[in-house]
């Protein structure tokens, strides 16, 4: 229950966490190194892969992302210091995406896409999801390449 928007400058996230019928605030986009890193899917798996990350990402040590109650996939978007996009699902081992203008995942993607396909910044993009689906809101994240 996300939108997670990279417009080839900056990446952008809602701040919509769901439990149950109640909805919180939390951040879904992280700096690491010189790396920006966001997280769509179970929140508490998420911080165990950024901890990962945090650590050296050695594959080996990649955390177990199945929950047993939630067959959601955790989908990480990594976009590296020059801007390439890579995303990685159950495994330790990226997908890189080759289409580096912009990307979206979570709920809102299609919401975020339109907007950007309309000439919108990640920002504005991710704006025009927390308003049209119930499942983005509470605010958005951005971060910069090389700020």
């Amino acid at each position: 229950m996300t939108v997670i928007v990279w417009d080839g400058k900056t990446l952008a996230a809602d701040r919509q966490i769901g439990y149950g019928g109640t909805t919180r605030a939390t951040t879904k986009i992280f700096r690491v190194g010189s790396t920006l890193v966001g997280f769509s899917g179970n929140a508490s798996i998420a911080m165990q892969v950024l901890q990962w990350l945090k650590d050296g990402a050695q594959a080996d040590k990649y955390p177990n992302t199945s929950d047993p109650e939630n067959d959601s996939v955790l989908a990480t978007i990594i976009i590296t210091s020059d801007g390439r996009i890579a995303q990685l699902e159950r495994t330790p081992y990226p997908i890189n995406l080759s289409d580096n203008d912009f990307y979206c995942v979570g709920a809102g993607a299609d919401f975020a896409y339109g907007a950007l396909a309309m000439g919108a910044t990640a920002r504005e993009a991710v704006e025009v999801a927390n308003k049209y689906s119930q499942y983005c809101g509470h605010g958005v994240d951005v971060l910069g390449l090389g700020v």
